[in-house]
């Protein structure tokens, strides 16, 4: 972040829970090892995701049409970005361990506003 910028936090979410068994989960393997999050974001800006994990975690976020705009494998805490918006009114993020691990994460997802 510049020194004329502020943070503007666009999501957040504590005690997401990825990992836990579901027998009915859509990815088969009985587990929820991965969990999709959205969220709108302005065009053109820089963006930011801070992460902290109870354990590793692989976090990937994603453009509006769905293509990586980065990732990050195993990581308990950190921050990821700066990403660029680009043209996305509505970008993801993809938390996921591997069937069988479990992790409780923390995010916070902020964008640079001048």
């Amino acid at each position: 972040m510049g020194m004329f910028t502020k943070k503007e936090v666009v999501f957040t979410r504590a005690g997401i829970r990825v990992g836990d068994v579901d027998l009915q989960s859509p990815t088969g393997t009985g587990y929820d090892n991965i969990v999709t999050l959205s969220f709108d974001v302005a065009k053109n800006v820089q963006l930011r995701v801070g992460i902290t994990s109870d354990r590793p975690v692989d976090v990937v976020v994603a453009n509006e049409g769905g293509s990586m705009a980065t990732h990050h494998e195993g990581i308990t805490a950190g921050t990821l970005g700066p990403v660029s918006t680009g043209k996305n009114k509505n970008m993801g993020l993809i938390l996921g361990v591997y069937p069988g691990d479990k992790a409780v994460v923390d995010v916070t997802v902020w964008t640079d506003r001048k």
